[in-house]
């Protein structure tokens, strides 16, 4: 019930945007969210995070995977952020990282903050299926 209340919220807001066709979460292990499917597994953690990471400047498309780069690569004398959440002593944050990849690389402000908003309501309900 609580995915079917997903993929019908998820219609309403395809209809009201174009971008929602585009809207590409991934989890923790890089898997594409399909919000969509009968069988989606459920959260593994408590606490929903959302990623979001700027425009790729290197790809006009974001070939190169940029949310890679920013939350999941460490970086020379830094640990990534996906590292951070798997140390034990983080264990208590019982965070379920998602990441957004924003396909197009050439748009708005306000586009994205549309996309991130259509994340969010595909996130909540999958942690606090009484959201609405």
């Amino acid at each position: 019930m609580r995915r079917a209340a997903v993929r019908a919220l998820l219609a309403l807001v395809s209809l009201g945007s174009p971008a929602a066709a585009e809207l590409e979460l991934r989890l923790a292990d890089e898997s594409v969210l399909d919000f969509t499917a009968e069988d989606t597994p459920g959260p593994r953690r408590r606490f929903p995070v959302l990623f979001v990471h700027g425009h790729n400047e290197l790809s006009p498309k974001d070939s190169d995977l940029r949310y890679r780069r920013d939350w999941i690569e460490s970086q020379p004398g830094l640990t990534s952020f996906q590292e951070a959440l798997q140390l034990p002593e983080n264990a208590w944050l019982d965070v379920e990282p998602y990441f957004i990849r924003f396909q197009d690389q050439n748009r708005s402000i306000a586009e994205d903050a549309d996309e991130i908003a259509q994340a969010v309501d595909v996130i909540l309900p999958r942690h606090y299926p009484r959201y609405a």
